[in-house]
């Protein structure tokens, strides 16, 4: 089913911005919300002779990102400043084929250090250009971007639409894995690429009985528990171990109050074994 099916208001909103004369749009949604889907849907509308018509070459080289006129940055990695250079000379150039260029900027809020690059593109954009930032927040400091931007609200996906994310990933929707996803798409994803998620995360449950004052087991506890071990690394790691860390925090109240430490850790940008290694031994030590 389309995002049209899926979430008709949030598809006129798009069909609303698209038809606008703003060259600059500000997506805004809940974590998880499947906002770089959405950011995609808009670039096709611009992109495309019939506003996104859905079987055009354009539309079809939106949705394999492969699009000569369509650039994404962001989404959590850090962009280096002659990466993003690179892209603000890109975004000058006349269009390959399309009608215009186009520039996602995916979670735009964790670029705090790029604002003042990204604030003078909206503010000076090139003539056939268009920029779509997603955010989750709105920090203080997105404001002065926020507000030359066209203003688009995404509603949070509904149980049908998780369900079948779910079920197109590979995954039972059964109650607790649901309680897993939170409503999220972007968990959906990472409990997938775990294998046995249901497994995975048992550890956690019981981890409280699992803990015992022995080095070597602790470090292969450690081992056993990061997504890293397994292939997932950078936020996607991060994520997984957040909700590990929700089930933990159910077990006892002491564990409680070390998964939500370990959590503080997470948001400081600590890295997941030092959090995992910190949990662990802290917890072997009584602390």
């Amino acid at each position: 089913m389309s995002l049209a099916d899926l979430r008709p208001r949030t598809y006129a909103r798009l069909r609303s911005a698209a038809a606008s004369a703003a060259h600059a749009f500000l997506i805004k949604g809940s974590r998880g919300a499947g906002l770089p889907a959405v950011a995609r849907e808009l670039a096709a509308m611009l992109l495309c002779e019939q506003g996104g018509c859905g079987s055009c070459g354009f539309c079809a080289s939106v949705a394999a990102d492969a699009c000569f006129d369509l650039s994404r940055i962001g989404g959590g990695s850090p962009v280096p400043i002659a990466e993003l250079r690179e892209l603000l000379k890109w975004s000058t150039l006349a269009p390959a084929s399309a009608r215009r260029r186009v520039v996602i900027v995916e979670e735009v809020e964790r670029l705090r250090t790029s604002f003042p690059v990204l604030l003078k593109s909206v503010e000076e954009p090139p003539p056939a250009t268009s920029w779509i930032f997603t955010a989750s927040t709105i920090p203080r400091e997105l404001l002065p971007i926020a507000s030359r931007c066209f203003p688009i609200d995404v509603d949070a996906p509904g149980g049908a639409e998780l369900a079948a994310a779910m079920e197109s990933a590979g995954l039972e929707p059964t109650a607790e894995l649901k309680a897993l996803v939170k409503g999220r798409l972007d968990r959906v994803e990472l409990l997938a690429r775990l294998g046995d998620p249901i497994a995975y995360f048992s550890q956690f449950r019981e981890l409280p009985s699992l803990v015992r004052p022995e080095p070597g087991w602790l470090m292969e506890l450690a081992r056993r528990l990061d997504p890293e071990s397994g292939g997932i690394t950078g936020e996607g790691a991060r994520e997984i171990l957040r909700c590990g860390l929700e089930i933990l925090a159910g077990t006892a109240v002491d564990w409680a109050f070390r998964a939500s430490r370990a959590a503080s850790g997470l948001d400081r940008n600590l890295s997941v074994r030092l959090v995992l290694a910190e949990l662990l031994f802290r917890a072997d030590s009584g602390g």
